[in-house]
């Protein structure tokens, strides 16, 4: 797809459609989340978030451990939607920031979203495929390169590049739909690459180790499931 394709995403409609009601599969990815943050032990992590689009909640998840988070994203509409979320935090992430503090009170209860996002986030233009080298303690990849192309060399690049933007030893943290046959967002359509966790695995694993998956049920309709991806670069 075009740029100006891109640029006629709607943020509003996609986040109505999927992150309005919270999702058992949502709450597996936010806690694994979490949880690889409390094991690492640090809150000075130089973390990256790759085609984040209107999606604001692996930034709200991350803040607490973060020196930095840069977005790298594409769409023009999105970025925009994200310069107002860093300085209004919407109402459809303010219940999810509820389940942080329900989760894990002792990490979320009294830290302030709204200060802490404007101090710490970066908002850039860019693309997966052209991201800057072993610059990151920690990628943050969701429904990214699987879900822009439905050619396998596009994905194979796009995954080479975000592991190459770690530093060594960094951390991936990432989501796939899994067998996705493309979606659609306020009636234009996007598209998508059908892969398994053998594909994922393959396109990784050259640049990454100590893989570690978790797999969930489909919550909505043109896809076959989620997998969690936590990794090492080597």
């Amino acid at each position: 797809m075009e740029q100006k394709d891109w640029d006629r995403f709607d943020p509003y409609t996609y986040l109505e459609d999927n992150y309005k009601t919270v999702h058992s599969a949502d709450v597996i990815t936010m806690a694994r989340m979490v949880e690889k943050y409390i094991e690492i032990g640090k809150n000075d992590n130089v973390i990256l978030e790759v085609g984040s689009g209107p999606n604001l909640l692996p930034i709200l998840i991350a803040l607490p451990f973060a020196k930095s988070i840069t977005v790298i994203e594409y769409g023009q509409i999105n970025l925009d939607y994200l310069n107002l979320c860093k300085n209004h935090i919407p109402i459809v992430f303010k219940k999810w920031i509820k389940v942080l503090k329900y989760l894990y009170p002792q990490i979320y209860q009294r830290f302030n979203f709204s200060i802490e996002i404007q101090k710490k986030l970066n908002i850039n233009f860019g693309t997966v495929y052209a991201l800057p080298s072993d610059c990151y303690d920690i990628v943050s990849m969701h429904y990214v390169v699987e879900s822009i192309t439905n050619e396998k060399n596009q994905f194979d690049k796009g995954c080479k590049s975000v592991s190459n933007a770690l530093v060594h030893g960094g951390t991936l943290m990432a989501s796939f739909m899994l067998g996705s046959n493309g979606y659609s967002v306020s009636e234009l359509n996007f598209p998508a690459i059908g892969i398994e966790v053998m594909d994922i695995h393959k396109s990784f694993g050259g640049f990454m180790r100590d893989l570690q998956f978790i797999k969930s049920k489909s919550i909505r309709k043109g896809y076959d499931g989620i997998a969690n991806l936590i990794a090492k670069k080597i």
